[in-house]
């Protein structure tokens, strides 16, 4: 006999949602002891799949087992007789044995195992059940502790199913009661619901859902009139918490499982992004790679491939972009026989406001992504997407870009569609972001949904499907305009390395390319793959630093092949480009489309240049076009301004150059000096010792202090524009203290410490304490010559060493800082987050801050947020402003007329040893007047990368 009538439909749905809620988590939780390795003596497996407690240690194994002692039943669910199964998903090796009989081991593979499911036990009973052990290996420099082992059987599987198929009709025919007649029909239906469901029983659950069908049979209609399109996909992190060598295996095994399913599942489709994977099995699994390919002929297999891997957008250049989109276009053409229009970007963490232009001029007619939802709060499915230029895609998002296939979830997606009038609904099916894709499991679930006569139509299908249902519709869709929102801030520092070698790696192919191209020499052969190489590394994982240790080994690597490649092609490009001048003059190529002016070296010993006097004392250049430079002596060789058309080549010869030619514009240096506002006292050299003391440099362009105990500029003067843009060292009474203004100078060192959080790596947060690098450094004069004055600053701080060149010069109106760091500060759960920053704060009319993002700028308010920009960023008006430029930053921040970089952040998670060692990082600030625009910042960045 069924229960008595619900009170109400929001009570018996409630009631049926926590019994299918709960019911996936029936299987009684299970004591381990440990056997050997580090960690607590014993732990528990919670119903979720979870080790309480679970302590692994990096480099270590660790071993447990459990005896496994079960009842005969979990409520009114018999447990014996059903065999015992296993869904494993691990980030580390392991090894799981039945009584000594191997059950699941991924042999060869370094860094992780599954999604799996596999049979622990064919057939359970009552009591005991032998025991199971399984092992995990921790890799060396990893913290994350991620292993689920979640053990249930079919009964329990079927339980939960007809549980969540009950409160799904039920719910979906309460969202589509539009009379009080639906809703009376809704609420007789729902009085069939038992009152304690998980008690029921199976077949006691089977008869109260027929009656609910039954009475609910007039909403049929309705109920299938939403369809639900299924994309069915494997999400595959490149290089991630597992190695590169993992994936290819994951890569095989995943077409190979897909490809297997589609002969015993006619009506499965499947959608797959990233040509990097597809070029694995060209490579090691040609009888696949062919399959495929005659799967994409047939309509079945849908191939995604606008970018080469799905990589972060917002740190990749402008050039990097558009070269993603180049190779996965021509994959798509030249390798699998199509046209791919979808860009498949499901985790990337933000997304540049000019995407739209670049994937619409590629041949997409689509954007899907899952991170950064413009509806923010309002979620939308699909919306019209305008990049910076006008250019309009179509946006498609999910709430997740992979799972599994359940009632709830169809549902849900048909009433979000329906609530914005929306003709059908998108879901994406597929395990685990280790690979994994369609699963049996719900493919057989697919088919029982199918048949029930109050859910939502549901099929396997494609992206271009889906977004056709859309457009034809003529539905009226959402505008977002420009960038989205972003999300892991802490991604655009972490693992300086990586950042270095991504700008590195693009600059070196630009240069390579654009010489190639000048010099008339073909070398795609040489420079595709190196790209290619590039990009791979821009996955958003990997160029996010938020990858396992062994992935930025690779990382390396892959740069120094890069570089050779680079090299090489340049190396015959010049060759072609600077032949005919003579050999005692020096050549120089401008590889960019602008006209410039900009700092050069020259090692004149190695060239055999004889200048006719001892080598000594300042030299002067004359260029083939008549301009004249200073030269100056310097340990690394002659360095001088050197003047060069766009994508031209010139040529100087050295000559001796007397004092006049040397002193003709001024640039000095100096410890001491006569202020000229008698109010302000600056330490002289004297006084280094008590007060700190200051350097005095004047060039042309600029009047400036540096403080000798910090390499803080604290006073500048622009003399074009005869503008103060800092100055401090107020004299107070009689004292010779002078007070050190951080929040308002240049060049302000700190470091910061953010308490320990769980993903240290992607967020930065809890920053509870920044100390500023006033006092405590040594300063020299390095360099003082007629070309360019250099100071040298060293910080000792903790366990680490900051060197710094400050470099001011005689020709160009910036001055750059050469820094190296010996980084010593390791991150961790006890530690937190250190890290490093650089602050330019200066007086400024306006506060307006512009940042360069790929192959455009971004205005964006100066709140203070960190933000991702490329090369440079500005912060002032149309009247004057300051730009930071760098050659391998990506995190900015601007809060009022402060602008700060983020140099250096050692996040502990998932490499333990982020960032330790040591880094070279340049970056220069230019002060200028008018904006940005007209001020030249873009090619001025670009010549300093």
């Amino acid at each position: 006999m069924l229960a008595q009538p619900a009170a109400d439909i929001s009570t018996a749905l409630a009631r049926l949602r926590t019994a299918a809620d709960h019911s996936s988590r029936q299987f009684p939780a299970t004591r381990w002891t440990k056997v050997s390795g580090p960690g607590p003596e014993a732990y528990e497996l919670n119903v979720w799949g979870g080790f309480q407690g679970l302590a692994l240690e990096r480099g270590q194994e660790l071993v447990i087992r459990c005896a496994l002692e079960l009842p005969a039943a979990v409520g009114a669910v018999e447990l014996a007789g059903d065999p015992l199964e296993c869904t494993l998903n691990s980030l580390y090796p392991t090894v799981v044995t039945h009584d000594g009989r191997p059950l699941f081991a991924d042999a060869g593979i370094p860094i992780a195992a599954g999604p799996a499911l596999f049979t622990v036990i064919p057939r359970l009973k009552g009591g005991a059940n032998g025991v199971v052990e399984i092992r995990f290996r921790m890799p060396d420099n990893q913290v994350s502790n991620s292993c689920n082992f979640k053990l249930t059987t079919p009964r329990l599987r079927a339980l939960t199913e007809v549980l969540d198929v009950m409160w799904s009709e039920l719910w979906w025919c309460e969202q589509l009661a539009a009379t009080a007649a639906d809703r009376a029909l809704v609420a007789q239906a729902a009085a069939f619901v038992p009152e304690a469901p998980l008690a029921a029983g199976q077949a006691r659950l089977d008869e109260a859902l027929a009656r609910i069908e039954s009475i609910l049979s007039p909403f049929a209609a309705r109920a299938k009139a939403t369809p639900v399109h299924l994309v069915g996909h494997s999400h595959i992190d490149m290089n991630w918490l597992w190695t590169w060598r993992d994936t290819v295996e994951v890569i095989k095994r995943d077409v190979d499982s897909v490809v297997a399913m589609m002969a015993d599942y006619p009506e499965l489709t499947f959608s797959h992004s990233q040509p990097a994977t597809y070029e694995v099995l060209r490579a090691e699994r040609p009888d696949l790679f062919a399959r495929v390919k005659e799967l994409i002929a047939a309509g079945r297999w849908e191939a995604m491939t606008m970018q080469w891997v799905e990589g972060d957008t917002n740190m990749a250049s402008g050039e990097a972009a558009a070269r993603h989109l180049l190779e996965g276009a021509w994959y798509a053409r030249e390798m699998l026989g199509t046209t791919s229009t979808t860009y498949h970007a499901p985790d990337t963490f933000g997304h540049a406001g000019n995407l739209p232009q670049l994937a619409v001029s590629a041949g997409a007619q689509r954007y899907y992504h899952h991170r950064c939802n413009p509806g923010q709060e309002h979620f939308w499915p699909a919306y019209w997407w305008e990049g910076i230029d006008g250019s309009r895609i179509l946006g498609v998002t999910t709430p997740s870009y992979n799972g599994d296939i359940t009632a709830r979830d169809l549902v849900g997606t048909a009433a979000r569609s329906r609530t914005l009038g929306h003709p059908c609904g998108l879901h994406f099916h597929g395990i685990g972001d280790h690979g994994g894709g369609p699963a049996r499991q719900n493919l057989d679930a697919l088919r029982r949904f199918q048949k029930r006569p109050l859910m939502p139509t549901a099929f396997c299908s494609t992206m271009a499907a889906y977004t056709g249902s859309i457009l034809d519709s003529g539905v009226a869709l959402p505008t977002h305009r420009g960038e989205s929102s972003t999300i892991f801030e802490g991604c655009y520092t972490t693992h300086a390395d990586a950042k270095r070698h991504n700008r590195h790696g693009e600059n070196l192919l630009c240069t390579a390319d654009s010489l190639a191209a000048a010099a008339g020499l073909d070398r795609t052969r040489e420079l595709t793959p190196a790209w290619r190489t590039v990009l791979f590394n821009q996955f958003h994982d990997i160029l996010d630093g938020a990858a396992i240790h062994e992935s930025y080994v690779l990382n390396q690597e892959h740069f120094e092949q890069v570089r050779a490649a680079a090299d090489a092609v340049t190396t015959a490009a010049l060759d072609v480009l600077q032949a005919g001048i003579a050999e005692d003059r020096i050549a120089v190529t401008n590889p960019l489309g602008f006209a410039r002016e900009d700092w050069v070296m020259v090692l004149v010993d190695a060239m055999g240049v004889a200048t006719g006097e001892e080598k000594s004392g300042p030299v002067r250049l004359i260029g083939a076009d008549g301009h004249t430079a200073i030269g100056q002596r310097t340990a690394e060789g002659i360095g001088f301004v050197a003047r060069t058309p766009a994508f031209g080549t010139t040529s100087y010869r050295i000559e001796a150059a007397d004092a006049a030619d040397a002193a003709d514009r001024e640039l000095t240096v100096a410890a001491a000096f006569a202020p000229a506002d008698p109010r302000i006292h600056w330490c002289s050299a004297a006084e280094t010792d008590k007060d700190g003391g200051y350097y005095r440099v004047e060039t042309p362009f600029f009047s400036c202090l540096v403080r000798r105990d910090s390499g803080i500029i604290g006073f500048l003067k622009d003399k074009r524009a005869d503008r103060q843009l800092v100055g401090y060292g107020v004299r107070h009474h009689t004292s010779y203290q002078d007070s050190v203004r951080a929040d308002l100078a240049l060049n302000v060192l700190t470091l910061t410490d953010e308490l320990p959080h769980e993903m240290s790596a992607w967020h930065l947060d809890e920053v509870h304490r920044e100390t500023t690098l006033l006092r405590g450094a040594t300063a020299s004069i390095l360099e003082s010559g007629p070309a360019r004055v250099v100071i040298a600053v060293e910080h000792t701080v903790r366990a680490s060493k900051i060197r710094q060149k400050l470099i001011f010069y005689r020709d160009l109106a910036r001055i750059d800082f050469e820094t190296a760091v010996d980084w010593q500060e390791v991150g961790s759960a006890q530690a937190g987050v250190p890290g490093l920053r650089v602050a330019f704060t200066a007086r400024l009319p306006e506060a307006e801050a512009w940042f360069e993002t790929p192959f455009a700028a971004e205005k964006r308010p100066c709140d203070g947020q960190e933000v991702p920009a490329l090369r440079w960023a500005d912060v002032g008006g149309e009247t004057y402003g300051i730009a930071v430029i760098n050659d391998s930053k990506y995190g900015y921040d601007a809060l009022g007329t402060r602008l700060r970089l983020n140099l250096i952040r050692s996040g502990y998670n998932p490499d333990a040893i982020s960032d330790v060692g040591s880094h070279t990082i340049r970056y220069s600030l230019m002060p200028h007047a008018g904006g940005w625009r007209e001020a030249g910042v873009v090619p001025a960045a670009a010549g300093f990368n």
